[in-house]
């Protein structure tokens, strides 16, 4: 896995993501985005490591092109896995444009990142023989946690880069072991793409697609 040096902030959302909170709200977001019906289009685990397929780093280029999309975003660990992407999104603070435009939601900013990978995905399986994939790329929604403390998000990134050699009992693996791992600690309590969300304490949240 490509390193990374990760930007510190002074300031960290605490707020509890409550109906009607507004996700251009500044603040660092863990986010997970899955694949459709879990299907491992995006690459292969060997020995601990991601293999990404072309279609794995095509998704992987485009979330690394998201700030230049959207200034207002920094991009802290990420990892594209087999069949899902775990990244964190900083959105931060924007002087108030002068045409009245608001500033990108979390929400736009998925939105985008799963046009562009879904329509550069359909043509790799026009042009290069990808696998195809059955009604949508996506799952519709995703799911997204709002950091609170500079601890959490130690947590987070440490979680994201030791995914590869979680994946034989992470929840999204196909093929995963029924055997819990022990010593395996997630941070605030990720639960599968597949289902909703069922850790209210931890604050994490399945987002509508717009």
């Amino acid at each position: 896995m490509t390193g990374f040096d990760r930007p510190r902030h002074d300031a960290v959302t605490s707020r509890m993501r409550l109906r009607g909170y507004d996700y251009a709200t500044p603040g660092e977001y863990f986010v997970t985005i899955c694949a459709a019906q879990r299907a491992c289009l995006f690459g292969a685990i060997k020995d601990h490591q991601v293999e990404l397929s072309p279609a794995g780093a095509m998704i992987e280029s485009w979330w690394h092109s998201i700030p230049r999309r959207f200034p207002c975003v920094v991009l802290d660990a990420m990892i594209v896995m087999p069949n899902h992407v775990h990244g964190v999104v900083i959105l931060t603070a924007q002087p108030e444009s002068p045409d009245g435009a608001a500033p990108p939601t979390l929400s736009d900013v998925m939105h985008w990142f799963k046009t562009r990978t879904t329509i550069d995905y359909g043509l790799g399986v026009k042009t290069l023989g990808w696998t195809p994939y059955h009604r949508n790329l996506w799952q519709p929604k995703f799911h997204d946690h709002i950091v609170r403390s500079e601890h959490a998000l130690d947590r987070i990134c440490s979680y994201i880069e030791a995914n590869p050699s979680q994946w034989p009992h992470d929840d999204e693996n196909p093929n995963r072991s029924l055997q819990s791992k022990p010593g395996i600690v997630r941070p605030c309590s990720v639960v599968p793409c597949s289902v909703g969300p069922i850790v209210p304490d931890d604050h994490l949240h399945e987002t509508s697609r717009r």
